[in-house]
Protein backbone atom coordinates (compact mmCIF):
# COMPACT_ATOMS: atom_id res chain seq x y z
CA UNK A 1 0.00 0.00 0.00
CA UNK A 2 1.96 3.06 -1.07
CA UNK A 3 -0.45 5.52 0.23
CA UNK A 4 0.85 8.95 0.82
CA UNK A 5 1.69 10.11 4.06
CA UNK A 6 0.34 14.62 4.44
CA UNK A 7 0.59 17.42 6.49
CA UNK A 8 -2.70 18.77 7.69
CA UNK A 9 -1.22 21.83 5.72
CA UNK A 10 -0.65 19.78 2.73
CA UNK A 11 -3.97 18.03 2.94
CA UNK A 12 -5.57 21.35 3.30
CA UNK A 13 -3.79 22.71 0.45
CA UNK A 14 -5.21 20.29 -1.70
CA UNK A 15 -8.31 20.39 -0.03
CA UNK A 16 -8.19 24.15 -1.50
CA UNK A 17 -6.91 23.32 -4.80
CA UNK A 18 -9.77 21.05 -5.45
CA UNK A 19 -12.00 23.52 -4.81
CA UNK A 20 -10.85 26.62 -6.59
CA UNK A 21 -10.62 24.11 -9.47
CA UNK A 22 -14.44 22.87 -8.94
CA UNK A 23 -15.32 26.59 -8.72
CA UNK A 24 -13.58 28.67 -10.83
CA UNK A 25 -16.88 31.12 -11.42
CA UNK A 26 -18.91 32.89 -9.27
CA UNK A 27 -22.42 31.41 -8.31
CA UNK A 28 -25.81 32.62 -6.93
CA UNK A 29 -26.71 31.36 -3.08
CA UNK A 30 -29.49 31.67 -1.41
CA UNK A 31 -29.88 31.51 1.94
CA UNK A 32 -31.12 32.76 5.15
CA UNK A 33 -28.69 34.94 7.39
CA UNK A 34 -28.89 33.27 11.16
CA UNK A 35 -25.74 35.90 12.34
CA UNK A 36 -24.01 38.72 11.59
CA UNK A 37 -21.00 40.88 12.81
CA UNK A 38 -18.74 43.68 12.14
CA UNK A 39 -15.41 44.14 12.81
CA UNK A 40 -13.52 47.63 13.22
CA UNK A 41 -11.93 47.76 9.69
CA UNK A 42 -15.52 47.80 8.28
CA UNK A 43 -15.42 43.64 7.44
CA UNK A 44 -19.16 42.06 7.80
CA UNK A 45 -18.94 38.41 9.13
CA UNK A 46 -21.97 36.44 8.49
CA UNK A 47 -23.51 32.94 9.59
CA UNK A 48 -25.45 31.84 6.61
CA UNK A 49 -27.92 28.84 6.97
CA UNK A 50 -30.72 26.87 5.04
CA UNK A 51 -33.85 25.72 7.02
CA UNK A 52 -36.55 22.92 6.57
CA UNK A 53 -40.01 23.33 8.55
CA UNK A 54 -38.43 22.15 11.92
CA UNK A 55 -34.20 22.15 11.73
CA UNK A 56 -31.56 23.64 10.08
CA UNK A 57 -30.17 21.64 7.05
CA UNK A 58 -27.34 23.58 5.99
CA UNK A 59 -24.84 26.16 7.27
CA UNK A 60 -21.39 28.04 6.23
CA UNK A 61 -19.91 30.91 7.23
CA UNK A 62 -19.34 33.88 4.84
CA UNK A 63 -17.75 37.33 4.44
CA UNK A 64 -18.34 40.80 2.85
CA UNK A 65 -14.80 42.75 2.91
CA UNK A 66 -15.21 46.55 3.98
CA UNK A 67 -14.45 47.54 0.40
CA UNK A 68 -17.93 46.25 -0.89
CA UNK A 69 -19.74 45.72 2.58
CA UNK A 70 -20.24 49.81 2.12
CA UNK A 71 -21.69 50.03 -1.12
CA UNK A 72 -23.53 46.52 -0.84
CA UNK A 73 -25.48 47.47 2.48
CA UNK A 74 -26.35 50.95 1.30
CA UNK A 75 -27.81 49.45 -2.08
CA UNK A 76 -29.67 47.38 0.27
CA UNK A 77 -30.69 49.67 2.15
CA UNK A 78 -32.01 52.45 -0.32
CA UNK A 79 -33.57 49.72 -2.26
CA UNK A 80 -35.91 47.55 0.83
CA UNK A 81 -35.85 50.11 3.46
CA UNK A 82 -34.26 47.48 6.12
CA UNK A 83 -30.44 47.05 6.80
CA UNK A 84 -28.53 43.83 6.28
CA UNK A 85 -29.21 41.70 9.03
CA UNK A 86 -29.97 38.56 10.70
CA UNK A 87 -33.29 36.72 10.63
CA UNK A 88 -33.69 38.18 6.53
CA UNK A 89 -33.57 36.14 3.18
CA UNK A 90 -30.94 36.70 0.63
CA UNK A 91 -29.90 35.79 -3.01
CA UNK A 92 -26.33 36.90 -3.12
CA UNK A 93 -23.47 36.42 -5.81
CA UNK A 94 -20.81 34.42 -3.82
CA UNK A 95 -17.38 33.03 -4.38
CA UNK A 96 -16.23 29.81 -2.82
CA UNK A 97 -12.84 29.72 -0.92
CA UNK A 98 -11.25 27.55 1.14
CA UNK A 99 -8.29 28.75 3.60
CA UNK A 100 -5.88 26.21 5.51
CA UNK A 101 -6.32 27.75 8.66
CA UNK A 102 -9.92 28.90 8.69
CA UNK A 103 -11.42 26.63 6.52
CA UNK A 104 -14.49 26.48 4.03
CA UNK A 105 -16.31 30.13 3.63
CA UNK A 106 -17.96 32.19 1.07
CA UNK A 107 -16.93 35.32 -0.22
CA UNK A 108 -20.13 37.57 -0.59
CA UNK A 109 -19.75 39.98 -4.03
CA UNK A 110 -22.96 41.33 -3.88
CA UNK A 111 -26.87 40.83 -2.97
CA UNK A 112 -29.79 40.98 -4.98
CA UNK A 113 -32.45 43.44 -2.68
CA UNK A 114 -34.91 42.34 -4.99
CA UNK A 115 -35.19 38.43 -3.99
CA UNK A 116 -35.10 40.05 -0.05
CA UNK A 117 -37.92 42.07 -0.74
CA UNK A 118 -39.97 39.62 -1.97
CA UNK A 119 -39.39 36.61 0.29
CA UNK A 120 -40.00 39.92 3.42
CA UNK A 121 -43.66 39.88 1.25
CA UNK A 122 -43.48 36.02 0.86
CA UNK A 123 -43.44 35.52 4.38
CA UNK A 124 -45.40 38.54 5.31
CA UNK A 125 -48.01 37.07 3.40
CA UNK A 126 -47.57 33.43 4.82
CA UNK A 127 -47.69 35.11 8.16
CA UNK A 128 -50.73 36.88 7.60
CA UNK A 129 -52.14 33.93 6.00
CA UNK A 130 -51.89 31.46 9.06
CA UNK A 131 -53.30 34.45 11.36
CA UNK A 132 -56.16 34.73 9.64
CA UNK A 133 -56.37 30.58 9.28
CA UNK A 134 -56.10 30.89 13.19
CA UNK A 135 -59.36 33.79 13.45
CA UNK A 136 -56.42 36.04 15.00
CA UNK A 137 -56.27 38.42 12.17
CA UNK A 138 -59.49 40.59 13.05
CA UNK A 139 -59.45 39.93 16.84
CA UNK A 140 -58.03 42.47 18.42
CA UNK A 141 -60.03 44.75 16.06
CA UNK A 142 -63.33 43.13 17.77
CA UNK A 143 -62.59 44.57 20.52
CA UNK A 144 -64.83 47.39 21.37
CA UNK A 145 -62.55 50.71 21.29
CA UNK A 146 -62.90 52.52 24.84
CA UNK A 147 -65.15 55.11 25.28
CA UNK A 148 -63.11 56.87 27.87
CA UNK A 149 -59.43 55.43 27.05
CA UNK A 150 -57.64 57.55 30.16
CA UNK A 151 -55.60 54.40 31.11
CA UNK A 152 -53.05 53.47 28.91
CA UNK A 153 -50.37 51.18 28.11
CA UNK A 154 -46.94 52.03 26.50
CA UNK A 155 -44.98 49.68 24.64
CA UNK A 156 -42.34 51.32 23.82
CA UNK A 157 -38.34 52.82 24.92
CA UNK A 158 -38.14 55.44 27.71
CA UNK A 159 -35.68 57.40 25.41
CA UNK A 160 -37.18 57.09 22.33
CA UNK A 161 -38.24 59.88 20.69
CA UNK A 162 -41.16 58.63 19.32
CA UNK A 163 -42.38 58.09 22.97
CA UNK A 164 -41.60 61.52 23.96
CA UNK A 165 -43.81 62.81 20.84
CA UNK A 166 -46.24 60.66 22.36
CA UNK A 167 -45.83 62.06 26.16
CA UNK A 168 -45.78 65.92 24.84
CA UNK A 169 -49.01 65.49 22.80
CA UNK A 170 -51.21 63.59 25.66
CA UNK A 171 -49.86 65.88 28.49
CA UNK A 172 -50.03 69.04 26.89
CA UNK A 173 -53.44 68.26 25.11
CA UNK A 174 -55.53 71.66 24.73
CA UNK A 175 -58.52 70.13 26.68
CA UNK A 176 -57.09 69.42 29.47
CA UNK A 177 -57.14 65.78 29.69
CA UNK A 178 -55.22 63.96 32.40
CA UNK A 179 -54.77 60.19 31.27
CA UNK A 180 -52.87 57.87 33.55
CA UNK A 181 -49.78 56.35 31.03
CA UNK A 182 -47.93 53.02 31.97
CA UNK A 183 -44.78 52.73 30.07
CA UNK A 184 -43.70 49.23 29.79
CA UNK A 185 -39.80 48.90 28.54
CA UNK A 186 -39.32 47.31 25.36
CA UNK A 187 -36.67 47.58 22.89
CA UNK A 188 -37.67 48.66 19.90
CA UNK A 189 -34.97 47.44 17.22
CA UNK A 190 -31.75 45.59 16.96
CA UNK A 191 -31.77 41.51 17.53
CA UNK A 192 -33.51 41.84 20.90
CA UNK A 193 -36.17 43.73 19.30
CA UNK A 194 -38.81 40.80 19.24
CA UNK A 195 -38.45 39.11 21.99
CA UNK A 196 -38.60 42.36 24.11
CA UNK A 197 -41.50 43.15 22.84
CA UNK A 198 -43.39 39.81 23.14
CA UNK A 199 -42.38 40.39 26.74
CA UNK A 200 -44.11 43.75 26.76
CA UNK A 201 -47.13 42.44 25.10
CA UNK A 202 -47.15 39.11 27.59
CA UNK A 203 -46.70 41.79 30.82
CA UNK A 204 -49.65 43.96 29.00
CA UNK A 205 -51.91 41.01 28.98
CA UNK A 206 -51.06 39.59 32.56
CA UNK A 207 -52.48 43.28 33.52
CA UNK A 208 -55.12 44.14 31.21
CA UNK A 209 -57.79 44.69 33.79
CA UNK A 210 -55.74 47.97 34.63
CA UNK A 211 -55.45 49.01 31.15
CA UNK A 212 -58.16 50.64 28.22
CA UNK A 213 -56.08 50.91 25.69
CA UNK A 214 -52.50 49.80 24.57
CA UNK A 215 -49.86 51.82 22.05
CA UNK A 216 -46.96 50.29 20.53
CA UNK A 217 -44.74 53.17 19.70
CA UNK A 218 -41.20 52.82 17.68
CA UNK A 219 -38.59 54.19 19.18
CA UNK A 220 -37.49 56.89 17.11
CA UNK A 221 -35.42 54.78 14.37
CA UNK A 222 -35.70 54.57 10.65
CA UNK A 223 -37.71 52.60 8.42
CA UNK A 224 -34.69 50.01 7.99
CA UNK A 225 -35.80 48.51 11.80
CA UNK A 226 -39.42 47.19 10.82
CA UNK A 227 -38.68 43.42 9.71
CA UNK A 228 -39.15 42.68 13.65
CA UNK A 229 -43.00 43.46 13.36
CA UNK A 230 -43.40 41.00 10.65
CA UNK A 231 -43.48 38.28 13.26
CA UNK A 232 -46.27 35.32 13.46
CA UNK A 233 -45.74 35.32 17.57
CA UNK A 234 -46.22 39.01 17.65
CA UNK A 235 -48.89 39.01 15.58
CA UNK A 236 -50.56 36.50 18.07
CA UNK A 237 -49.88 38.31 21.13
CA UNK A 238 -51.20 41.24 19.54
CA UNK A 239 -54.56 39.20 18.67
CA UNK A 240 -54.73 38.08 22.36
CA UNK A 241 -54.78 40.83 24.11
CA UNK A 242 -57.36 41.73 25.96
CA UNK A 243 -57.32 45.37 25.46
CA UNK A 244 -57.25 47.03 21.74
CA UNK A 245 -54.00 48.06 20.77
CA UNK A 246 -52.90 51.27 18.26
CA UNK A 247 -49.93 50.62 16.48
CA UNK A 248 -47.55 53.91 16.01
CA UNK A 249 -44.51 52.30 13.92
CA UNK A 250 -43.66 55.04 11.87
CA UNK A 251 -43.33 53.88 8.72
CA UNK A 252 -45.12 54.99 4.99
CA UNK A 253 -44.38 52.00 3.08
CA UNK A 254 -46.05 48.31 2.69
CA UNK A 255 -48.01 47.50 6.47
CA UNK A 256 -46.51 45.07 8.30
CA UNK A 257 -47.96 41.97 10.68
CA UNK A 258 -48.53 44.22 13.34
CA UNK A 259 -50.51 47.06 11.57
CA UNK A 260 -52.47 44.09 10.24
CA UNK A 261 -53.32 42.16 13.29
CA UNK A 262 -53.70 45.59 15.86
CA UNK A 263 -56.91 47.18 16.21
CA UNK A 264 -56.04 50.53 14.93
CA UNK A 265 -52.76 51.97 12.72
CA UNK A 266 -51.23 54.82 12.47
CA UNK A 267 -47.90 56.14 10.95
CA UNK A 268 -47.11 57.75 14.05
CA UNK A 269 -46.73 58.09 17.80
CA UNK A 270 -47.98 61.56 17.21
CA UNK A 271 -50.85 60.26 15.45
CA UNK A 272 -51.47 57.63 18.02
CA UNK A 273 -51.59 60.44 20.74
CA UNK A 274 -54.26 62.34 19.06
CA UNK A 275 -56.53 59.17 18.49
CA UNK A 276 -56.90 58.69 22.02
CA UNK A 277 -56.97 62.62 22.87
CA UNK A 278 -59.92 62.92 20.10
CA UNK A 279 -61.50 59.65 21.59
CA UNK A 280 -61.73 61.17 25.10
CA UNK A 281 -63.02 64.58 23.22
CA UNK A 282 -65.56 62.61 21.53
CA UNK A 283 -66.78 61.27 24.81
CA UNK A 284 -66.91 64.71 26.71
CA UNK A 285 -69.11 66.34 23.31
CA UNK A 286 -71.62 63.26 24.13
CA UNK A 287 -71.75 64.24 27.79
CA UNK A 288 -72.45 67.33 27.20
CA UNK A 289 -75.03 66.97 24.74
CA UNK A 290 -76.72 64.88 27.15
CA UNK A 291 -75.95 67.68 30.18
CA UNK A 292 -77.96 70.14 27.78
CA UNK A 293 -80.47 67.78 26.94
CA UNK A 294 -81.08 67.06 30.30
CA UNK A 295 -81.07 70.63 31.56
CA UNK A 296 -83.78 71.46 28.77
CA UNK A 297 -85.97 68.24 29.56
CA UNK A 298 -85.60 68.56 33.06
CA UNK A 299 -86.79 72.47 33.10
CA UNK A 300 -89.38 71.30 30.74
CA UNK A 301 -90.39 68.92 33.50
CA UNK A 302 -90.33 71.35 36.28
CA UNK A 303 -92.54 73.66 34.10
CA UNK A 304 -95.33 70.57 33.60
CA UNK A 305 -94.96 69.84 37.76
CA UNK A 306 -95.40 73.61 38.27
CA UNK A 307 -98.81 73.90 35.90
CA UNK A 308 -99.88 70.51 37.59
CA UNK A 309 -99.28 71.79 41.03
CA UNK A 310 -101.32 74.78 40.73
CA UNK A 311 -104.33 72.86 39.02
CA UNK A 312 -104.01 70.74 42.18
CA UNK A 313 -103.46 73.62 44.43
CA UNK A 314 -107.29 74.61 42.82
CA UNK A 315 -108.93 71.81 43.24
CA UNK A 316 -107.41 70.82 46.41
CA UNK A 317 -109.25 74.30 47.64
CA UNK A 318 -112.50 73.44 46.42
CA UNK A 319 -112.46 70.42 47.97
CA UNK A 320 -111.50 71.25 51.23
CA UNK A 321 -114.58 74.01 51.02
CA UNK A 322 -116.46 71.52 50.54
CA UNK A 323 -114.65 69.16 53.32
CA UNK A 324 -115.47 71.87 55.88
CA UNK A 325 -118.62 72.52 55.37
CA UNK A 326 -119.77 68.81 55.26
CA UNK A 327 -117.78 68.12 58.71
CA UNK A 328 -119.05 71.81 59.92
CA UNK A 329 -122.48 69.61 60.06
CA UNK A 330 -121.56 67.01 62.01
CA UNK A 331 -119.31 69.04 64.41
CA UNK A 332 -122.09 70.72 65.30
CA UNK A 333 -124.53 67.78 65.71
CA UNK A 334 -121.34 66.40 68.01
CA UNK A 335 -121.54 69.40 70.18
CA UNK A 336 -125.36 68.83 70.79
CA UNK A 337 -124.46 65.60 71.96
CA UNK A 338 -121.92 66.41 73.98
CA UNK A 339 -123.95 68.71 75.92
CA UNK A 340 -126.26 65.88 76.88
CA UNK A 341 -123.14 63.50 77.87
CA UNK A 342 -123.35 64.41 81.89
CA UNK A 343 -126.83 63.47 82.08
CA UNK A 344 -125.81 60.20 80.49
CA UNK A 345 -122.53 59.94 82.45
CA UNK A 346 -124.17 60.68 85.77
CA UNK A 347 -127.03 57.94 84.95
CA UNK A 348 -124.22 55.08 84.02
CA UNK A 349 -122.08 56.10 87.53
CA UNK A 350 -125.41 54.95 89.29
CA UNK A 351 -125.76 51.91 87.04
CA UNK A 352 -122.36 50.71 87.47
CA UNK A 353 -122.29 51.31 91.61
CA UNK A 354 -126.00 48.79 91.73
CA UNK A 355 -123.94 46.37 89.68
CA UNK A 356 -121.10 46.37 92.13
CA UNK A 357 -122.97 46.43 95.39
CA UNK A 358 -124.73 42.95 93.76
CA UNK A 359 -121.57 41.35 92.84
CA UNK A 360 -119.98 42.41 95.98
CA UNK A 361 -123.02 40.12 98.00
CA UNK A 362 -122.87 37.21 95.71
CA UNK A 363 -119.13 37.04 96.37
CA UNK A 364 -119.66 36.89 99.89
CA UNK A 365 -122.60 34.49 100.01
CA UNK A 366 -120.41 32.38 97.81
CA UNK A 367 -117.48 32.48 99.76
CA UNK A 368 -119.47 31.44 102.75
CA UNK A 369 -120.48 28.32 100.81
CA UNK A 370 -117.20 27.25 99.94
CA UNK A 371 -115.66 27.33 102.67
CA UNK A 372 -118.03 25.23 104.95
CA UNK A 373 -117.54 22.54 102.28
CA UNK A 374 -113.62 22.70 103.01
CA UNK A 375 -114.16 22.65 106.59
CA UNK A 376 -116.22 19.35 105.83
CA UNK A 377 -114.12 18.27 103.59
CA UNK A 378 -111.16 18.37 106.08
CA UNK A 379 -112.97 16.17 109.10
CA UNK A 380 -113.71 13.48 107.15
CA UNK A 381 -110.63 12.98 105.57
CA UNK A 382 -108.98 13.34 109.28
CA UNK A 383 -111.08 10.35 110.27
CA UNK A 384 -110.89 7.80 107.36
CA UNK A 385 -106.83 8.99 107.11
CA UNK A 386 -106.58 7.75 111.26
CA UNK A 387 -108.35 4.34 110.13
CA UNK A 388 -105.98 4.06 106.94
CA UNK A 389 -103.14 4.15 109.23
CA UNK A 390 -103.89 1.99 111.64
CA UNK A 391 -104.66 -1.22 109.42
CA UNK A 392 -101.12 -0.46 107.21
CA UNK A 393 -99.13 -0.28 110.05
CA UNK A 394 -100.65 -3.48 111.07
CA UNK A 395 -99.68 -5.22 107.91
CA UNK A 396 -96.34 -3.78 108.25
CA UNK A 397 -95.73 -5.20 111.08
CA UNK A 398 -97.29 -9.03 110.21
CA UNK A 399 -95.09 -9.06 107.14
CA UNK A 400 -91.97 -7.82 108.53
CA UNK A 401 -92.36 -10.82 111.24
CA UNK A 402 -92.63 -12.93 108.19
CA UNK A 403 -89.33 -11.49 106.59
CA UNK A 404 -87.50 -11.68 110.31
CA UNK A 405 -88.40 -15.50 110.25
CA UNK A 406 -87.21 -15.87 106.75
CA UNK A 407 -83.96 -14.63 107.36
CA UNK A 408 -81.53 -17.06 106.19
CA UNK A 409 -79.14 -16.32 109.95
CA UNK A 410 -82.19 -17.23 111.61
CA UNK A 411 -82.55 -20.17 109.30
CA UNK A 412 -79.24 -21.07 110.43
CA UNK A 413 -78.98 -20.59 113.99
CA UNK A 414 -82.00 -23.19 114.23
CA UNK A 415 -79.92 -25.94 112.90
CA UNK A 416 -80.05 -25.70 109.21
CA UNK A 417 -76.34 -25.11 106.99
CA UNK A 418 -76.35 -24.40 103.07
CA UNK A 419 -73.64 -26.37 101.26
CA UNK A 420 -72.05 -25.13 98.37
CA UNK A 421 -70.18 -27.96 95.79
CA UNK A 422 -68.28 -26.09 92.70
CA UNK A 423 -69.44 -22.36 93.42
CA UNK A 424 -72.86 -23.63 93.32
CA UNK A 425 -75.62 -24.93 96.05
CA UNK A 426 -75.55 -28.57 96.66
CA UNK A 427 -79.76 -29.70 95.99
CA UNK A 428 -79.27 -32.89 95.45
CA UNK A 429 -76.63 -36.24 95.64
CA UNK A 430 -76.42 -36.24 91.76
CA UNK A 431 -74.48 -33.45 91.64
CA UNK A 432 -71.57 -33.96 94.11
CA UNK A 433 -68.97 -36.69 93.05
CA UNK A 434 -66.09 -39.00 94.98
CA UNK A 435 -62.97 -36.43 95.54
CA UNK A 436 -65.01 -33.14 95.01
CA UNK A 437 -64.51 -30.61 97.70
CA UNK A 438 -67.78 -29.25 99.19
CA UNK A 439 -68.01 -26.13 101.72
CA UNK A 440 -70.84 -26.07 104.26
CA UNK A 441 -72.13 -22.63 105.35
CA UNK A 442 -72.97 -23.10 109.60
CA UNK A 443 -74.43 -20.04 111.78
CA UNK A 444 -70.84 -19.61 112.77
CA UNK A 445 -68.38 -20.19 110.59
CA UNK A 446 -68.19 -22.91 107.31
CA UNK A 447 -66.93 -26.70 106.93
CA UNK A 448 -65.03 -27.52 103.62
CA UNK A 449 -65.00 -31.56 103.23
CA UNK A 450 -64.15 -34.15 100.44
CA UNK A 451 -66.62 -36.23 99.26
CA UNK A 452 -66.19 -40.44 99.62
CA UNK A 453 -69.18 -41.87 98.72
CA UNK A 454 -72.47 -40.75 97.09
CA UNK A 455 -75.59 -42.30 98.01
CA UNK A 456 -79.20 -41.14 96.39
CA UNK A 457 -82.55 -42.57 95.82
CA UNK A 458 -83.80 -41.42 98.62
CA UNK A 459 -81.47 -43.70 100.88
CA UNK A 460 -79.42 -42.72 104.03
CA UNK A 461 -76.28 -40.82 102.16
CA UNK A 462 -72.72 -41.30 103.96
CA UNK A 463 -69.59 -39.60 103.42
CA UNK A 464 -66.09 -39.67 104.80
CA UNK A 465 -64.72 -35.57 104.92
CA UNK A 466 -62.07 -34.28 106.48
CA UNK A 467 -62.62 -30.72 107.04
CA UNK A 468 -62.21 -27.34 109.19
CA UNK A 469 -64.23 -25.36 111.30
CA UNK A 470 -63.40 -21.64 109.88
CA UNK A 471 -64.51 -20.25 112.46
CA UNK A 472 -61.65 -22.06 114.70
CA UNK A 473 -58.95 -21.43 112.12
CA UNK A 474 -57.78 -25.10 111.10
CA UNK A 475 -57.78 -26.54 107.17
CA UNK A 476 -57.00 -30.21 107.43
CA UNK A 477 -57.69 -30.26 103.72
Amino acid sequence: MNTPILSLHELNQLIRETIEAGFPETCLVTAEIASLREDRKGHCYLELVERDEQSIIAQIRATIWSYNYRVISRQFRAATGTPITKGIKILAEVEVTFHERYGLSLNILDIDPSYTMGEMARRRKEILDRLEKEGLIHKNRDLDFPVLPLNIAVISSEKAAGYEDFMNHVTSNPYGYRFNVQLLRAVMQGDNAESSILDALARCSERGEFFDLAVIIRGGGGEADLHCFDSYEMGRAIANLPVPLIAGIGHHRDRTVVDEVAHTSVKTPTAAAELVIQAVREFELVVTGLEGRYIHASRSFLEQLNESLHRVSREMEHLVTRFLAVEGGELRRLSRALMSAPRIVSSQILRLETLKSRCESHARFRVQQERQGIEHAAILIRTHLGSLLNRLRAALDGKQMQVSLLDPANVLKRGYSITYCREGVLKDSKNAAPGDIIRTILYSGEVKSRVTEVKGDGKEETAEVQGSDRGTGTDNI
